[in-house]
């Protein structure tokens, strides 16, 4: 089997056709030079940019380059008022990250108090990673493995979070128990990160079906200490999002449906869930036409978010805006004519902001200031605009 397994062909085509049929927004998206993201526009090939925002507002950016010497993960930072940092490499000279830039494996980022930051990807071997910065990403440590089975099997798609106490919490997709070369059967893992020691643990080891293994999973730290944790399970030909709940010190739930079955396939949709205002937010397929769905727990059915119609589609699974120190329960949705961001009010959901650029994969919210990353045909892009509804 491959890397990845993917839709059946009606609906895979068109999921991947999609980002071909629009061109990536003009030069003209990119800020002005003098506004900060211009030492940027001259590096090489770029993908899987995000962005983060501390607590006193500095902004973090995190992007991945392919160069002659393999794929290279960097980092810069803002404070506010001031000039971007000099670029830093995260990954250690000689120890490239995945040569897979996919969406859905991109590194993660999180950030902690005091100017703490950690970042998790995927290297050349398949194993999952992590580094932790200080001073905003201006100095990293060296990076340590997170996953503790010392083999080849097929790891990826992490997903960090910092608890309030300064503890850092990991979860990747994992298929150690799987023949080499197949991401599934695979499990949920769990890592925690604390006084110098990494502890690992499988949560789905008590369930006897796989997890899907290319669908991104979702972690939020909240404010209480406790973790919320998204994936996408199957179960008995299903594909859907279940919760699990945690708590700092690494206790954690069985896996709770959160949603009736809906999706019935036969392979992995890459979409993976977010969470908003405590619910799941995810990709679904199963009307044979895209749509986000959100849960209501797991005797109701879910509600339709946002409907892409009969021709239409959802390029990117949806993702939350940066806001410092944290997450905004706003949430960023790709569509064919653009992006959007939408939130939940008063048990509605809406559309916020409409005609965004396609090419966006990160965004970040401060002081009434909207900041947008992404690429274009392997370039950075970015833009930056005043909004009234934060």
């Amino acid at each position: 089997m491959n890397r990845f397994i993917f839709l059946p062909i009606s609906l895979w085509c068109f999921t991947c056709a999609a980002p071909l049929m629009a061109s990536p927004a003009a030069p003209t998206s990119q800020p002005a030079s003098g506004s900060g993201f211009s030492f940027l526009f001259s590096r090489g090939k770029i993908a899987q940019t995000q962005v983060a925002l501390e607590a006193d507002g500095t902004l973090i950016l995190v992007w991945v380059e392919k160069g002659a010497a393999g794929t290279a993960l960097f980092a810069a930072h803002r404070k506010t008022g001031k000039s971007f940092s000099e670029p830093v490499m995260i990954n250690e000279t000689g120890k490239p990250l995945s040569k897979y830039t996919g969406d859905e494996a991109r590194p993660s980022i999180a950030v902690g108090p005091g100017g703490r930051v950690a970042v998790a990807w995927v290297d050349q071997k398949d194993d999952i990673l992590a580094a932790l910065g200080s001073a905003h990403g201006a100095a990293w440590n060296q990076p340590f493995l997170l996953n503790r089975d010392g083999g080849r099997a097929l790891q990826t798609m992490p997903r960090l979070a910092i608890t309030p106490d300064g503890v850092v919490h990991a979860i990747w997709l994992d298929a150690r128990i799987a023949p080499e070369g197949m991401d599934e059967p695979a499990d949920l893992y769990y890592a925690r990160v604390a006084d110098g020691k990494v502890t690992e643990q499988n949560l789905t080891a008590r369930q006897d079906s796989s997890v899907c293994g290319c669908c991104r999973p979702f972690m939020e730290a909240k404010a209480d200490g406790g973790l919320e944790i998204a994936f996408r399970n199957t179960s008995e030909g299903y594909r859907d999002i279940y919760f699990i709940h945690g708590e700092s010190d690494g206790r954690m739930s069985d896996p709770i449906p959160s949603s009736p079955p809906v999706w019935k396939i036969e392979g992995c949709p890459v979409a993976g869930p977010i969470l908003v205002e405590g619910r799941a937010i995810w990709k679904d397929g199963s009307a044979s036409r895209w749509r986000l769905l959100a849960s209501h727990g797991p005797d109701k059915p879910p509600e339709v978010v946002v409907d892409a119609g009969e021709e239409g589609s959802l390029p990117l699974s949806p993702r939350r805006l940066r806001i410092p120190g944290g997450l905004s329960e706003l949430f960023l949705v790709s569509r064919d004519g653009g992006t959007s961001i939408h939130r939940l009010e008063a048990g509605q959901w809406k559309s916020v902001e409409k005609g965004l650029p396609r090419w966006v994969t990160g965004a970040a919210l401060a002081n009434g200031k909207l900041v947008l990353v992404g690429t274009g045909k392997g370039k950075f892009m970015s833009m930056e605009k005043r909004v009234t509804w934060d």
